[in-house]
């Protein structure tokens, strides 16, 4: 039996879980982005919720520099709706799952890109819970 143990976690460091809500009005064109958080270094991602309010032909991707779509790709935007980690709803397949988990190796920012149309007046809630790794 081989005697495994480069990914043992019964040292972890990881400390507290902190929850921000970020609420944005947004009115912006298609492909315009949305800064929602500054992540510094060794954050990791833990859950993310999207409440979107407000109606317009769009589409919302959730991610960072390294990647648009790590948390949520091009999910329909069109009508009021949570978006929930694993859960599809009734107003499109996607979820949001891939980046959970993910720890930024450097600090970065979280990013909102809109696309598929225009929005005028509609509100997007960020809620996203995280913490500090400090097992690096």
């Amino acid at each position: 039996m081989a005697n495994i143990t480069a990914n043992r976690r019964d040292n972890f460091k990881g400390g507290v879980t902190k929850t921000e809500v970020i609420t944005f009005d947004v009115t912006a064109s298609a492909s315009d982005t949305i800064e929602v958080l500054s992540l510094p270094r060794n954050t990791v991602i833990v859950d993310i919720k999207v409440l979107v309010k407000g109606t317009a032909s769009s589409t919302l991707s959730l991610g960072d520099a390294g990647s648009a779509t790590r948390y949520m790709s091009a999910v329909s935007t069109a009508s009021d709706g949570t978006f929930l980690p694993n859960v599809a709803t009734a107003q499109t397949a996607g979820v949001i799952s891939a980046g959970l988990g993910y720890r930024y190796t450097a600090a970065g920012k979280l990013i909102a890109t809109i696309a598929g149309a225009s929005v005028s007046g509609k509100t997007y809630t960020f809620v996203v819970e995280y913490m500090q790794d400090a097992n690096t």
